[in-house]
């Protein structure tokens, strides 16, 4: 990494896919050998189809510190009031040369994430119980606004 990096925070934006766990239920009606009708169901967890989002990361090495901000349809909340707006810090953050790793938890929730950033490749994973987002980083100055 070079040294104009070197303990300054540092803003990634990682454009990638998310998939959630859906969970869904079947009903049916079948017959027994007697004729006798049997009602049935069943339970199905299965992966949605990927959905493109984009993510915010920030880092800063020498601090050991990195932060996430999350587009609300990441996000474990359903009602818009509580969407996070904001960047999340990691914690047990760990910096490399090759990677950085972390986890966040979320608030007035008992939901984990973890979160690994290939500095070498630029791929970003972030996985939770029931969601992955795989997607691919770059540095970008989140000071220059587009319009």
């Amino acid at each position: 990494m070079s040294m104009g990096i070197l303990g300054e925070r540092v803003s990634l934006k990682c454009k990638g896919g998310f998939q959630q766990l859906e969970v869904g239920t079947s009903l049916g009606t079948g017959f027994t050998n007697q004729g006798d009708t049997v009602n049935t169901s069943g339970t199905s967890i299965y992966k949605s189809a990927i959905n493109p989002a984009v993510l915010l990361f920030t880092f800063n090495e020498k601090k050991k510190t990195a932060s996430i901000k999350l587009p609300a349809e990441m996000q474990p909340y359903s009602m818009k009031s509580r969407f996070i707006k904001k960047y999340i810090d990691l914690h047990d953050v760990s910096i490399t040369d090759n990677e950085i790793k972390g986890k966040v938890s979320f608030p007035k929730k008992l939901i984990q994430s973890k979160i690994t950033v290939d500095r070498v490749t630029g791929v970003m994973n972030y996985k939770r119980s029931d969601f992955t987002f795989s997607g691919e980083c770059s540095i970008f100055d989140d000071s220059i606004k587009k319009f």
